[in-house]
């Protein structure tokens, strides 16, 4: 029978050697597709994304594919042991079982993966992750698979800056003059997605923004914290407002192509009701580089007729 260990920890497992040998995920922007490129950080799950626009959806890598194509049925004694006999070549009748004395229309529950590999399934059959009887109530892998499946489904937008200045080709930033960063907090909100009712099951994942750092091309990083950064204000004059967050580009975009990588690290916890639990599945961040132009200053010496 399947070890009742908890699946989360088969998830950071899992989740190492996904990270390194997976392909890069994708995210879907307005502009068509971007490029994440997962892998795994300092015990956070690090995903860096080039490039991604506002509304680019980046789902989580790290809960395995084969979790999100499970699918919950419910089942008599008979269903059941019709399922295992393809795998097991067991032979049994309805009369077979009531001479054991079994009800052959008990209800029984199960979570059924068809590609999962044979290590994470009910004695190595096939696609069977764990069948229970309904009245004995829903073993602890099941409430796992619950709260993974919810996790699963958590789509966080690519984090993107606002800057002053804006650091486009017409609005440049300025060399050795600080540019003032922030998030907009319409960015700065939970996101919560709950699974559907499941053998009167629920499990909800929440993830929550609690840190952000900025890093221009030179390396320079600022760690903002869980401070958002100030809008700066063009009705007030510079020594009237100051900010926390700001970078200073040291060379201009004629010297080499200068970026911005804006990161917003997410905590990630899960609720499951009725009774089957609560907590952290581990801090997630996520990383966006957009290209910026850098501009310089130059001072022009003018003779002043007479002088």
């Amino acid at each position: 029978m399947q070890s009742r260990r908890l699946l989360i920890t088969a998830f950071i497992v899992l989740a190492t050697a996904v990270m390194a040998h997976s392909s890069p995920a994708r995210a879907d922007g307005n502009d068509g597709v971007e490029t994440i490129l997962s892998q795994n950080g300092d015990g956070d799950t690090l995903i860096e994304l080039v490039g991604g626009k506002g509304d680019s959806l980046v789902e989580l890598p790290w809960i395995p594919a084969w979790v999100r194509e499970c699918l919950s049925r419910e089942w008599s004694l008979y269903q059941k042991e019709q399922y295992l006999s393809q795998y097991t070549g067991a032979d049994f009748t309805v009369e077979g079982l009531k001479s054991e004395g079994l009800d052959p229309e008990e209800k029984w529950a199960a979570v059924i993966c068809p590609t999962a590999p044979l290590e994470h399934t009910w004695d190595g059959i096939g696609g069977l992750y764990v069948t229970w009887r309904i009245e004995d109530g829903y073993p602890q892998v099941f409430s796992d698979w619950l709260v993974a499946r919810a996790a699963a489904t958590l789509q966080l937008h690519a984090p993107v800056s606002s800057a002053s200045p804006l650091g486009t080709d017409d609005v440049p930033f300025i060399t050795q003059l600080p540019t003032w960063l922030w998030v907009d907090e319409d960015q700065w909100q939970p996101v919560s997605v709950s699974t559907a009712v499941v053998f009167g099951a629920q499990a909800t994942a929440t993830a929550t923004p609690i840190n952000v750092t900025y890093t221009g091309a030179d390396g320079e990083t600022i760690d903002c914290g869980p401070n958002l950064g100030v809008p700066y204000n063009y009705d007030l004059k510079e020594d009237q407002q100051s900010s926390p967050c700001t970078l200073t580009y040291k060379h201009s975009s004629n010297i080499a192509d200068w970026s911005l990588t804006t990161t917003i690290t997410w905590e990630i916890t899960y609720r499951c009701v009725p009774g089957c639990g609560s907590g952290t599945l581990g801090p997630t961040a996520i990383s966006n580089e957009v290209p910026v132009t850098v501009a310089e200053l130059q001072a022009l010496l003018v003779k002043v007729p007479g002088t």
